[in-house]
């Protein structure tokens, strides 16, 4: 089941006129992708393996595992993880899914780095989608424009923070 749609991003050439750092916030900005797919994939309750179609999902070694929560695992603070866990469990309890819909489209922002030298960046989004309940009952939710705001680790593999807001018009 394809539970996201693959996103465009604008293309460059490494080091092709970006800032000092840059090419390291680009590690991180390809977490974000795989952090946006992974997220997507968990709330609609999937468990199958990264399509190799999905062209903006860079970590490969993680494909093959089934479980999104499993792949999460390997590149999200674990503190940031058990906070998603705990806010979601009354969703995921109650017999929740939701199946998004992403638009083809979305821009990725690169932020001025942390104090510490992490690397930030923004992706903003479209999606609209379905939230399924038990029984299969179904309600289809509007299209809504989103920004995920991400900061990786000092080293660029791990995410250690993440925002999702609706942008209210």
């Amino acid at each position: 089941m394809g539970v996201v749609s693959s996103l465009l991003r604008v293309r460059r050439a490494p080091n092709a006129g970006l800032p000092p750092g840059a090419v390291q916030s680009d590690l991180v900005a390809a977490l974000c992708y795989c952090l946006l797919y992974d997220l997507c994939a968990w709330l609609a309750g999937s468990r199958s393996p990264v399509p190799a179609d999905v062209r903006e999902y860079r970590r490969d070694e993680l494909r093959p595992l089934p479980d999104p929560r499993d792949r999460l695992c390997r590149y999200l603070a674990p503190q940031l993880l058990q906070t998603w866990e705990c806010a979601l469990a009354p969703f995921f309890a109650a017999g929740g899914l939701l199946v998004p819909r992403l638009r083809e489209t979305g821009t990725l922002e690169l932020l001025d780095p942390k104090r510490d030298g992490a690397p930030q960046v923004r992706l903003r989004f479209s999606e609209s989608g379905c939230l399924l309940g038990r029984g299969g009952a179904q309600a289809e939710r509007p299209a809504r424009e989103w920004l995920l705001t991400v900061a990786g680790s000092p080293d660029r593999l791990q995410i250690q923070a993440a925002r999702l807001e609706q942008v209210r018009a």
